[in-house]
């Protein structure tokens, strides 16, 4: 019996900014927002016009996302590692997020987030008309959590293969798999689910988001990003706490360690120094900055600097 190449692929990432790419056809933006060395891990099960997904992060991470267009996705966490955020609402194991659209969806995960989405065409789930608006959720159910566990049997199954696939089976897979995702979108469709308008405090954070990526100081403060937003910085703090589970302050540390360390790996394209990386972010004192990035990431600045040489 020939085989084909195997669906199946894992990739385990040691960056944020890397693990960001790792879906095709997604527009997405990763950013750590806690100590500590990264390690992500990403199992992909593409099954003609059915991709499995399952992502594992370490860290806590907030991610700017947006499925590829024509695309139903469903997400769920697994492993009871308590609720994500999406939007500002935090969302159990229990609950299925289904985007569409290709709207941008702003997500965040605590320490060791496990999350297995599902992306099927539109037109092969039966929708020629737009579906109801972007995000959506709906109780997982009986018949979600058969899907579920099946397709982590699945993952698993292909994990352990070293060849490819047998013709048959690879001929049959995608069928199933479609057949049993269209049974759940048929449940989903026929019992409803609850549109999710993005609350007051996701378009708060977004805001506040886009105002501290367009501003050119780095030194930008709590109290100045509030006063920009039209805030005070205590309903600036609750905004981000329940978006992205960590207050401005820690946000904004966050980003500028997040921007120079992607500059970093970029340093043998760019030419770019250590030292005119860190003061592009704000960090004036060359030590402190050095220590910090070192506490925050686990490796000195010059370290990743070569690594992105490597690379």
């Amino acid at each position: 019996m020939a085989e084909l190449s195997s669906p199946y692929s894992r990739v385990v990432y040691a960056d944020a900014a890397e693990q960001e790419r790792g879906l095709d056809g997604w527009s997405q933006s990763y950013c750590q927002l806690s100590p500590g060395a990264y390690r992500g891990v990403l199992e992909t099960l593409a099954l003609g016009p059915v991709t499995v997904h399952r992502e594992r992060i370490n860290l806590p991470v907030e991610q700017r996302t947006a499925p590829p267009s024509g695309q139903v996705v469903y997400a769920c966490s697994l492993g009871g590692r308590g609720p994500w955020r999406l939007n500002a609402v935090a969302l159990g194991g229990d609950t299925l997020a289904i985007l569409r659209r290709s709207e941008e969806q702003t997500a965040a995960f605590g320490s060791h987030s496990d999350l297995l989405f599902i992306a099927a065409a539109e037109t092969a789930l039966g929708e020629t008309e737009p579906g109801a608006a972007s995000p959506s959720t709906v109780p997982a159910g009986e018949a979600f959590g058969f899907l579920s566990s099946w397709l982590m049997s699945l993952l698993s199954h292909f994990a352990t293969l070293e060849a490819g696939v047998g013709g048959d089976l690879a001929a049959v897979l995608p069928g199933m798999v479609l057949d049993r995702l269209q049974f759940v979108h048929g449940l989903v469709s026929a019992h409803g689910s609850r549109s999710r308008r993005v609350e007051p405090d996701a378009r708060l954070f977004r805001t506040a988001r886009d105002i501290a990526e367009a501003s050119e100081a780095d030194d930008l403060t709590v109290a100045d990003l509030a006063a920009r937003a039209g805030v005070s910085p205590g309903v600036l703090r609750e905004a981000f706490m329940r978006t992205v589970g960590v207050g401005p302050g820690t946000w904004l540390r966050s980003r500028r360690l997040d921007g120079a360390r992607r500059d970093l790996l970029a340093a043998a394209r760019t030419g770019a120094t250590v030292t005119d990386i860190a003061a592009k972010w704000g960090f004036l004192h060359f030590g402190r900055f050095a220590a910090t990035y070192a506490a925050y990431y686990g490796e000195p600045p010059s370290r990743t600097a070569r690594g992105g040489r490597d690379h």
